[in-house]
């Protein structure tokens, strides 16, 4: 014999796993398109090296539509890879801040990219970058985040930059978490069905 609540609480389960291919087609189409808007790319130059053992470089960064009006891209720099970050020129249509990393706390450095107006279409904004590289070999891609007009974190996947004319994809991690996650809905779905079965 069966109570109502527990209908109740079986009837809440079906209607969940009914909804969750739905709910997961639109997280994969959210996430698709946060990594789709305002992606970065970037080439490098070896500059030369004003003091000696300081292996100087330049990121040109070309940040691809769209980006909302006041939003902004946040691209992080290890501490252990980066030093003496400086602006060396943008658009005059971002403002554009540096924060250095600092290797004692240790904190990542961070290069700040807000639109002061909206970046739509096919337009792309540039920004030069200046710094100490740390690593070995030439730098490379690197995180960053999307902000909204209150600095909120909007993307829900990490980002990455990539290099100027290849294709800008999601780390590899969060793909094959979002498809284990869409491949383990049918199986759900089996164990719902046998569970209606045992109890009726």
């Amino acid at each position: 014999m069966r109570s109502y609540s527990g209908m109740g609480v079986f009837r809440r389960s079906v209607f969940s796993c009914k909804q969750l291919p739905r709910a997961a087609g639109a997280l994969l189409l959210f996430a698709a398109s946060a990594v789709t808007a305002a992606t970065v790319s970037y080439s490098t130059t070896d500059l030369a090296d004003a003091v000696i053992g300081q292996d100087r470089w330049r990121y040109h960064y070309a940040i691809a539509a769209p980006l909302p009006a006041f939003s902004a891209v946040n691209l992080l720099f290890d501490s252990s890879l980066y030093a003496d970050l400086v602006v060396h020129g943008s658009s005059p249509d971002l403002a554009v801040f540096e924060t250095p990393p600092d290797p004692f706390l240790p904190a990542d450095g961070q290069l700040n990219v807000m639109a002061l107006t909206d970046i739509l279409g096919t337009t792309t904004e540039t920004v030069d970058l200046d710094f100490v590289w740390l690593g070995v070999g030439e730098p490379g891609r690197q995180a960053y985040e999307l902000l909204d007009d209150f600095f909120n974190v909007v993307s829900p996947l990490p980002l990455q930059t990539h290099l100027a004319g290849s294709q800008s994809l999601p780390v590899p991690g969060s793909l094959s978490l979002l498809a284990f996650g869409l491949l383990a809905l049918p199986a759900l779905r089996r164990r719902l069905r046998f569970a209606r079965r045992t109890t009726e």
